[in-house]
């Protein structure tokens, strides 16, 4: 039987790719979605699936917010963002959704978003009744930033993947 970690991980693999090197790729040579900036001492080129999988689980896993989260798309939303953006962002990107969630309700307190998931940030995620639009509002978050990050720069050129990769979890 699979665990969410083993069908998250599945689902990421599939929006990864094998091995390139793209000189606009800012994270440069890239494996899997392990890539040689973020692993300098790592031999992308002949990374194996096995050891992505356990960069994957010892580094971005928990560490997205992933295994907090109600359900397994949102687990699986919160894994992909942390690995595509950096574990800090997924965070943030989830407080912020919160927030916005909140912002007529009165649920909880606005939340800090310092990308840190304490106790009012784990209250903020059990107050939420309808996960889908949590999820909806986290996949807006990141189209928008992925639009931030191509807007008149050398990234514009991996814009509609980006989008695709996003628009695939709703």
């Amino acid at each position: 039987m699979f665990s969410d970690f083993d069908y998250a991980f599945k689902t990421i693999i599939s929006h990864e790719g094998n091995y390139v090197n793209n000189p606009n790729d800012r994270g440069g040579e890239t494996k899997y979605g392990i890539s040689k900036r973020s692993y300098p001492n790592e031999d992308i080129k002949n990374l194996t699936l096995r050891k992505a999988k356990k960069i994957y689980k010892r580094d971005f896993w928990v560490a997205s917010g992933a295994p907090l989260m109600p359900t397994k798309e949102l687990k699986i939303l919160m894994f992909d963002i942390g690995v595509n953006h950096g574990t800090s962002r997924a965070r943030k990107m989830l407080q912020e959704s919160l927030n916005l969630l909140n912002h007529n309700q009165e649920l909880f307190n606005d939340l800090v978003v310092d990308g840190v998931i304490g106790k009012n940030t784990r209250f903020a995620i059990s107050k939420i009744k309808k996960p889908h639009y949590l999820l909806l509002t986290i996949v807006a978050k990141r189209m928008e930033f992925f639009t931030t990050i191509a807007d008149g720069s050398n990234q514009e050129a991996f814009i509609r993947g980006w989008l695709s990769r996003a628009s695939s979890f709703v």
